[in-house]
């Protein structure tokens, strides 16, 4: 199948897309999702065996996942935005892993230092 995404009308790059069932799930094929992403100018090309009808999605950060039943015939799809992300939160942890030889080492030398 081979075709363009377009986001509000404008070519749509590295769109994601791939074989999936009604509801948007990924398929597998011999352990391997067939999948595709879209190049600069949202044209796309992706390879998925016989003629029969299959289901296809499409997904983009900020864009509803969207999901179509099709053949190989070529499409050129128009992914409405959603809008633009309210906000994002990030939450960073730190780990002091160097601590645990430090620590290791001290208590050995502590060993050590009372036989």
């Amino acid at each position: 199948m081979k075709g363009k995404v377009l986001i509000n009308n404008e070519p749509a790059p590295n769109v994601q897309i791939f074989e999936s069932n009604a509801t948007g799930t990924p398929l597998f094929r011999n352990n391997t999702i067939i999948n595709a992403v879209t190049d600069e100018n949202g044209n796309f090309n992706i390879n998925i065996p016989g003629s029969a009808v299959f289901y296809v999605t499409f997904r983009y950060l900020g864009i509803k996942q969207e999901t179509f039943a099709t053949n190989n015939t070529p499409a050129v799809i128009n992914l409405k935005s959603t809008g633009e992300l309210e906000n994002v939160e990030v939450t960073a942890k730190r780990t002091y892993y160097w601590l645990i030889p430090v620590a290791l080492f001290l208590l050995i030398a502590l060993k050590k230092n009372k036989l």
